[in-house]
């Protein structure tokens, strides 16, 4: 049986970050099929990069999932070139099933348990995630008008703006405020005051 771990890395070809899966101590990407001197055998693209943590943590609110974007394009877009597994579950089991050639069959205690340990990790984070983790809880019940819901909060560094994103659909709408762009306590306090202002009502 197999045994997956995760680990966040920077992704600087992306400027975000990826989540690189390791089965069994080794990189889910360097996996081969065949002879590893063969590159016609290898499983994966060399140019693949992982998902941003935000976006494959997402994939497991699905408890029924019977697919897994493992890895994702070169040029860090979601849906372009995205490489999958299939996922069967199997009594106590949970199996992925790569290119329909190869399968990799994890215990579904130690596989869940990765995935939460994962969650839990926000060693990786640097000031401009953490805020936009931070500030998301306090907006993550809001809405806007005509039924658009709270996605995720984000603070670039190029500015003293904290965004927040809602969507319905296709269609995005953007709302912000300013922090001081330097502390925690600042957009902790700005987003609370925002919100009590904005969203009086909810």
């Amino acid at each position: 049986m197999n045994e997956i771990s995760f680990k966040v890395q920077p992704s600087p070809e992306t400027n975000d970050y990826e989540v690189c899966i390791y089965i069994d101590g080794s990189c889910l990407f360097d996996l081969i099929e065949l002879d590893p001197i063969d590159e016609d055998s290898r499983l994966f693209d060399r140019d693949l990069i992982g998902l941003d943590p935000k976006d494959f943590l997402r994939q497991f609110e699905d408890k029924d999932q019977t697919e897994l974007v493992v890895g994702r394009c070169p040029c860090g877009s979601l849906g372009c070139y995205d490489t999958t597994v299939q996922i069967d579950r199997i009594d106590d089991k949970i199996i992925w099933k790569i290119n329909k050639i190869a399968n990799l069959v994890f215990s579904s205690a130690q596989y869940e348990n990765a995935v939460i340990e994962l969650g839990k990790d926000t060693s990786w984070e640097d000031l401009n995630r953490r805020i936009g983790r931070l500030v998301s809880k306090i907006f993550i019940d809001t809405r806007v008008k005509r039924g658009f819901l709270f996605d995720w909060a984000s603070a670039p560094m190029k500015d003293n703006f904290i965004y927040l994103s809602y969507s319905k659909g296709h269609h995005q709408k953007i709302l912000k405020f300013k922090w001081d762009g330097e502390t925690e306590e600042s957009a902790l306090a700005s987003a609370q005051e925002y919100r009590s202002h904005r969203f009086r009502n909810q």
